[in-house]
């Protein structure tokens, strides 16, 4: 499949001729890192050559575990993460750091993203992950959130770490971001999957608990939802300036399997079985207009079943809208847990220089 383990292993003309006297370089470290986001946390053990520059030699382990932060945050109605999923974190949490030890890494630390920058405690439980189970976990911005974002996708895309040719767009559950010019420009998102599905329903008139689903959702719903994804993004950024930065771009998505990337993949008949797939607007369109008026249960029984079937729509309809407002005719999605890779990268590049 669209493995780590299969994109990034590094080429031959990478790697030091057998026997050459390469010291130190020639040794290999194993890595951890952890992605916390608003919809799951993500864990990447891999190995990877740090001197003189990091290489990623292979993936020892990826996995990502469902946590629906956002979901818990827009349901409480009291801006505040529960008791109850701070809980399962913290378990989430050790249990991926027992794994990377005992895989070989040294030291286990990671990114905490948009849901925690929102909930009043988000700050206070990731101070409790550090003093519980010894594990920094540094709440980034969104503007850092996006260079991480880059990072990853030139590893993936096997693109200079500061390339100027590249677009990377990542994808949670509370926000995305689309970074350019070597990460130095981040456009910031103030949308994500669960944000839109809890949109979705109240447009609907209902209210949102929990896994409240929207489906099954009419032309009308994905109609209105287009419109207040629309006028969100366009009260958010200049969307001119963006269009022109992109035209032309080569746009490079990065998310795991329940992202919406990989969902759009799936919809449009070119799922992440190689590299990389394509997702064409196009192809999008009609396929979000195949899924109307369809149940949880109907879009489990046509290959949905793992993939968040309530949250198939309001996924769609972000990345069609973002890619409508700024004329993206299509993008290359690459499969990977979270910006860990990024995030290893963007450590060992600092720790270089």
């Amino acid at each position: 499949g669209c493995r780590l383990k299969q994109d990034l292993i590094l080429a031959s003309s990478q790697m030091a001729a057998p026997g050459a006297n390469v010291g130190r370089a020639a040794v290999d470290t194993v890595l951890a890192a952890l992605d916390v986001g608003s919809g799951a946390s993500k864990l990447l053990v891999c190995r990877a050559l740090t001197e003189p520059h990091f290489r990623l030699v292979d993936v020892i382990h990826e996995e990502e575990a469902e946590i629906l932060l956002q979901h818990d945050l827009e349901s409480g109605g009291e801006g505040r993460l529960s008791d109850a999923i701070m809980t399962r974190t913290i378990d989430t949490l050790a249990r991926f750091k027992r794994t990377a030890h005992e895989l070989g890494a040294a030291s286990l630390s990671g990114v905490a993203t948009q849901v925690f920058r929102s909930a009043s405690n988000g700050p206070n439980f990731l101070e409790r992950v550090e003093q519980d189970l010894g594990i920094p976990v540094r709440l980034v911005t969104q503007e850092e959130e996006g260079k991480i974002g880059f990072a990853t996708a030139c590893v993936l895309a096997d693109a200079p770490i500061d390339s100027k040719e590249l677009v990377s767009w990542d994808s949670g559950g509370a926000s995305f971001q689309l970074a350019w010019a070597g990460g130095d420009h981040v456009l910031k998102g103030p949308l994500g999957s669960s944000s839109l599905t809890a949109a979705l329903v109240r447009l609907q008139g209902k209210d949102f608990v929990g896994r409240t689903s929207p489906n099954p959702a009419s032309q009308s719903d994905i109609s209105g939802l287009r419109s207040s994804i629309q006028a969100t993004l366009e009260g958010a950024f200049d969307v001119g300036q963006a269009r022109l930065a992109l035209a032309d771009a080569r746009v490079v998505a990065i998310g795991g399997t329940p992202s919406a990337f990989n969902i759009a993949s799936v919809a449009t008949g070119n799922p992440c079985d190689s590299p990389r797939a394509t997702i064409d607007r196009s192809s999008l369109a009609s396929a979000i207009d195949r899924l109307l008026d369809h149940s949880d249960a109907d879009l489990a029984s046509v290959g949905y079943a793992e993939l968040q079937p309530d949250m198939v729509l309001p996924k769609l309809c972000l990345v069609h809208s973002v890619m409508s407002l700024l004329d993206i005719p299509q993008v290359e999605f690459f499969k990977t847990t979270g910006s860990c890779l990024g995030l290893l990268a963007q450590q060992h590049s600092a720790q270089a220089q």
